[in-house]
């Protein structure tokens, strides 16, 4: 019921907002120190964040595609760190296990981590990150934080899509309809794909790959300063 048509029936209405209205970047930055070194990471490293999402489901399709594209960024920079959030306790096993074989094909292989910490305070310590589609990706624009988003649908939601959605492209060049909600509100507002924020790659392979990431990530980081300062973080 909209709060027009609510305050008609006599009841009393309080418009909250959206708690994503409430992030400052400038709230979490004094912490990130702290951060840094709880994880062993030196002042100046980059940090690659994941996160992969909460639900253990959406965690193994993603995070197997964005652990690939991860060797190879870390191969392509080797001071680079690398820390996966674990939002639910019940996926870490999971990532650890994933973990593992990152590690045996990268070069200092405590470069790689999992954080069980609050992923705002992730969002603001990392130089990039790898966003699951979702809220996340809300408060990783409130923030200011680099990123590229991923999604990949599981088979019957493909096919619901399928089925029902047959209209998935939209504007002059057919772009794929976005996922991101930042994304979509530029879309909603008429803005080209060009002034979106994030690369986004979801829903086929095509789209959702290793190398679509690696391309994403690398252009991200390599138009940021070679060390990471606190008092000017990249944004």
């Amino acid at each position: 019921m909209h709060g027009q048509d609510a305050r008609a029936t006599g009841a009393e209405v309080v418009f909250a907002g959206h708690s994503a209205a409430l992030l400052r970047r400038d709230g979490y930055m004094p912490r990130v120190e702290a951060f840094r070194r709880r994880h062993g990471i030196a002042d100046g490293a980059h940090i690659l964040t994941i996160l992969p999402g909460s639900r253990p489901g959406s965690v193994r399709r993603v995070l197997p595609t964005i652990m690939e594209a991860a060797v190879e960024i870390l191969n392509r920079y080797p001071g680079l760190h690398c820390l996966v959030s674990a939002a639910d306790e019940t996926v870490v096993p999971y990532i650890e296990s994933r973990l593992a074989d990152v590690r045996k094909r990268i070069t200092r292989p405590q470069r790689v981590g999992v954080c069980r910490e609050d992923t705002r305070l992730l969002l603001c310590a990392g130089s990039h990150a790898i966003l699951s589609s979702g809220t996340v990706t809300l408060e990783a624009a409130c923030l200011g934080a680099r990123g590229t988003v991923v999604y990949d649908l599981g088979w019957l939601t493909k096919l619901l899509f399928a089925v029902f959605c047959r209209r998935m492209r939209f504007g002059p060049e057919k772009y794929l309809a976005p996922f991101a909600l930042p994304n979509a509100l530029y879309a909603w507002l008429g803005r080209p794909k060009e002034q979106w924020p994030y690369d986004e790659f979801t829903l086929k392979k095509r789209y959702f790959n290793a190398g679509n990431i690696v391309r994403s990530v690398a252009g991200s980081l390599d138009a940021i300063p070679s060390e990471y300062d606190v008092e000017a973080p990249p944004t």
